[in-house]
């Protein structure tokens, strides 16, 4: 089972999630969430972290289960044992995905207008092609995007991989051996284009997609 939460920020909640649940956390994780100058990033790391010890405390994981989180030289946050966990946030959305035993990473997109010619070099022909053709250009740029990018992620090397080095054909990718299956989460599908990827096949009834609140 992977377990995939979502929130939205908000302006009008902000003082309240700052004053009640940032004070929860450990403190080199305020002290990263309070460097950022946007109010929109700083609200996003929290939930972020809030919807992390969401997860970890299904598992069975106390309350003081944040302390506990680790940073490979990629920078990319884990747990010790079998937890897996990935965050991602565009525009008003934040999305957390955990498992266990599944390796996996997320990543989120708000589908904006943009002269995606400019990513060009970013893509293989075969990809490149397959946005020049398709009915909706954006999407398809947006949802290769966010495919690779979930790759990435879930293959916790960071920006030493480069989007060029794999290719996706029919929702898998081989990446140094490795491969990953990839699905399309529906969040607000009008406006967001989000992907998951993992280290096995998967059933759709395998992903359990909920809206959490922390505002109350």
């Amino acid at each position: 089972m992977i377990n995939l939460f979502y929130t939205k920020i908000d302006i009008d909640f902000h003082t309240y999630l700052w004053e009640k649940h940032l004070p929860t956390l450990p403190y080199f994780m305020r002290n990263e969430i309070v460097r950022y100058h946007r109010w929109e990033d700083q609200q996003a790391s929290l939930l972020g972290k809030l919807m992390i010890r969401k997860g970890l405390k299904m598992y069975g994981f106390n309350d003081e289960c944040l302390e506990l989180i680790e940073y490979n030289k990629y920078g990319k946050p884990y747990i010790s044992g079998k937890i897996n966990f990935n965050i991602s946030h565009s525009g008003d959305y934040v999305i957390c995905a955990i498992s266990e035993n599944i390796k996996l990473g997320i990543d989120i997109e708000k589908i904006t207008r943009i002269d995606f010619n400019h990513f060009k070099s970013q893509f293989l022909a075969q990809e490149w092609n397959g946005i020049i053709n398709s009915k909706n250009q954006l999407r398809q740029f947006y949802k290769y995007w966010t495919q690779k990018e979930a790759v990435i992620k879930a293959a916790e090397k960071g920006l030493s991989i480069s989007l060029r080095s794999f290719f996706i054909r029919d929702c898998v990718a081989t990446l140094r051996q490795e491969v990953w299956y990839l699905s399309d989460i529906n969040i607000d599908s009008k406006e967001y284009c989000c992907s998951l990827a993992v280290d096995r096949k998967i059933r759709h009834i395998d992903v359990y997609l909920k809206k959490v609140y922390f505002n109350n």
